[in-house]
């Protein structure tokens, strides 16, 4: 899903770059120029709606514990929606893009499909009819359509399977767009550092990742992300695990990552949630 569009002003640095990447990403980008994203957007929210359209109100999204596939249908319109107004009026600062109005939420399931439909449609024309050089304001570095076409796609993606993994009814994914999802998490979703932040990257821990059914493969550099952030919260500095203990966090992990630690870890928070099943969400 996306992330809180209205919850920073920061964008992250190029990712393009080892230096700044977090995690350090050293392979070429594999965003494909010949990928078709309008196609893919359009697709996999039609198969999205279908999916939804297979359950009855109230069932539960196994993908995302908390909500039901009305609450997932109802993320969607307001992703779609919410891309879809900042395209079509040519938004380009991210004050023009809080001042946007909020979309109601239908009181029904029939209502909650018909916005969808709405919304899908609106994204879809206006991205298709807008050049992907156009600047928008938008979360990353990239602040063009161009962004939009392809986080969308993606976005399409990833709740269709939520959708369809709901309805008990999966269908193939394309290798060529998760592929490019691959190298869009490393490079955009997990690249880049806010301006309050240091990484030092440990070349011990590097590891590839490889697609192995399309043939494409990254070197990721892990490392140490520390500072301070602008609410005053310190990231992995001295004290971190001790607030992060008392705010009620079950364990705490310290990057870079030994493999015996984690194991233990899970292990132990596993073993504390069987002991204690009052923790446990229905």
């Amino acid at each position: 899903m996306d992330p809180d569009p209205t919850s920073t002003e920061t964008n992250s640095p190029a990712v393009d770059s080892p230096s700044v990447s977090y995690p350090a990403v050293n392979d070429p980008a594999v965003n494909d120029p010949a990928l078709d994203y309008l196609s893919h957007v359009a697709h996999d929210s039609a198969r999205f709606q279908e999916a939804v359209r297979q359950t009855s109100p109230g069932t539960p999204v196994p993908t995302c514990p908390d909500w039901d596939t009305d609450d997932l249908l109802w993320h969607l319109t307001e992703v779609q929606s919410f891309w879809a107004a900042i395209a079509a009026r040519g938004l380009t600062t991210f004050d023009d893009v809080k001042a946007l109005d909020r979309i109601a939420r239908p009181g029904d399931r029939d209502g909650l499909l018909t916005s969808f439909s709405k919304a899908a449609s609106d994204l879809h024309h206006i991205l298709g009819t807008s050049s992907p050089e156009m600047p928008v304001w938008t979360w990353s570095d990239d602040q063009t359509v161009g962004f939009i076409r392809r986080r969308q796609a993606h976005e399409a993606l990833i709740h269709r399977v939520d959708a369809e993994l709901a309805a008990g009814d999966r269908t193939p994914m394309d290798p060529d767009l998760c592929t490019d999802g691959v190298d869009e998490v490393l490079r955009v979703i997990h690249a880049g550092l806010p301006p309050w932040g240091r990484f030092t990257p440990d070349p011990t821990q590097t590891v590839r990742i490889e697609t192995t059914d399309t043939g494409r493969s990254w070197l990721v550099t892990l490392g140490q992300f520390t500072g301070t952030d602008p609410e005053g919260t310190a990231h992995d500095e001295p004290g971190s695990r001790e607030r992060c203990i008392a705010a009620g966090a079950s364990a705490y992990l310290r990057k870079p990552v030994e493999s015996g630690v984690l194991l233990s870890v899970i292990a132990k928070v596993t073993t504390a949630g069987e002991n204690d099943k009052s923790r446990l969400k229905p």
